[in-house]
């Protein structure tokens, strides 16, 4: 059943995608090929906005943008449309981080920043994803303490998944190294690793 294995190949590609890059982009290749097998534009479309994600995370800024230029992105589900928007947001963040200079830098953080914004105006309120956003959107000088309580607020107030716990936690640590808490911020970067 074609259906099933689409579903499972995804599945896997969700359990790989934040420690083991070749293995997620392998299996969500071997998704997409069996989504276009079955015909289905939505499916193949989630396929690229989550391969987009394992080229950040291999540093394939260029392979990303590329991938997400080929959606449609009126075409998506509400899901995958929050999805498509959150790898946008950490696209265009994790450049702002690459370029580390004056000029593209902000620009690039902008637009991380309009991404973020636009996931937070269609989340559902109360939501986690959400409530992500808007802790990204403090994430800056003059709002680290608030930035701060939003994360832990996400522990509270959501039942985070390994993985969620791992990206809240790195997080925490990189807002914690801000304030000059280096102790705290080693603890959350410990956290996230495990």
């Amino acid at each position: 059943n074609q259906a099933l294995q689409y579903k499972l190949l995804v599945q896997l590609y969700e359990e790989y995608k934040l420690y083991s890059y070749d293995s997620a982009f392998c299996y969500i290749e071997r998704a997409k090929k069996v989504a276009r097998q079955l015909g289905d534009n939505h499916a193949i479309a989630d396929c690229k906005v989550r391969q987009s994600f394992s080229f950040i995370s291999s540093g394939l800024f260029v392979e990303a943008v590329d991938t997400l230029r080929s959606v449609a992105s009126t075409q998506l589900s509400d899901e995958v449309r929050l999805l498509y928007l959150g790898v946008y947001t950490r696209l265009y963040s994790d450049l702002s981080d690459y370029a580390k200079d004056s000029l593209y830098s902000k620009v690039y953080l902008d637009k991380s920043r309009e991404y973020a914004r636009q996931v937070a105006a269609i989340a559902d309120e109360g939501s986690y994803e959400r409530d992500f956003y808007l802790a990204i959107l403090d994430m800056k000088p003059g709002r680290w303490q608030e930035s701060k309580l939003q994360f832990e607020n996400l522990f509270r107030s959501h039942k985070l998944s390994d993985g969620q716990i791992g990206v809240v936690a790195s997080c925490l640590s990189f807002v914690c190294s801000k304030l000059g808490n280096d102790d705290e911020a080693m603890l959350w970067l410990i956290r996230s690793a495990m």
